[in-house]
């Protein structure tokens, strides 16, 4: 990161964004807005798993969202109407 040149866009890091989503996005020239972003690109890779806890921590809450009953929503056809 330069802190002078910001891509601010709603892609997400999956091929389904990536490859078949409409997406937007904007490049701002700013060093306000640069500094401001690159301060939070810092703090969001310093805070970052380490490559090695990876696997461990994806086991860790596959095996917590397993236990976790889905709730069930009933719905009556009259709210499914556009309107």
């Amino acid at each position: 990161m330069d802190g002078r040149l910001t891509v601010v866009t709603s892609t997400n890091m999956s091929e389904n964004s990536i490859t078949q989503a409409r997406e937007a996005g904007v490049v701002i020239e700013s060093d306000a807005v640069g500094a401001y972003y690159k301060r939070v690109m810092d703090v969001d890779w310093n805070s970052g798993l380490a490559p090695a806890d990876v696997a461990e921590r994806l086991a860790a809450m596959k095996e917590k969202l397993t236990r976790v009953d889905e709730p069930t929503i009933e719905l009556h056809p009259a709210d499914l109407r556009m309107t």
